[in-house]
């Protein structure tokens, strides 16, 4: 989303993805973009 390069992770985890891309099947106008905010917690260990 930035112009920087890629940053190794701060906690390698495989099953705990940074990144997810979904696709919208159709939208009231073509063109519009779709904003999802996420919230993630998890217990400490």
């Amino acid at each position: 989303m930035g112009t920087s390069p890629a940053r190794p992770p701060l906690l390698a985890n495989a099953a705990r993805p940074a990144r997810v891309s979904v696709e919208v099947a159709s939208l009231p106008v073509a063109g519009w973009l779709v904003e999802v905010e996420v919230t993630a917690a998890y217990k400490k260990r």
